[in-house]
């Protein structure tokens, strides 16, 4: 390419060809990966293949234990204070 050569732009058509194909790759992976991973949500059924499904159970059990060891510690607290006063 000789310097200061513009290159052609790229046909609306191949342009409007690509936007889709990448809109349809993206929903694939939200829909496929994403949401199992994340919120247990699986309408195509990937999540189940792949194993992404367990991934939010395993999430959901963190977020619980870290719940409870908060209102245990809470509880630790109030009774310490109690025997202060």
């Amino acid at each position: 390419m000789e310097e200061g050569h513009i290159s052609k732009s790229i046909p609306p058509g191949r342009l409007l060809a690509l936007t889709a194909g990448g809109l349809v790759v993206a929903t694939v992976a939200v829909f496929g990966a994403i949401l199992p991973a994340e919120f247990n949500m699986d309408p195509l059924g990937i999540g189940k293949a792949t194993g992404n499904d367990r991934m939010a159970a395993e999430g959901a059990a963190e977020r619980v234990e870290g719940k409870v060891q908060k209102g245990v510690g809470n509880v630790k607290d109030a009774a310490r204070d109690a025997l202060k006063h």
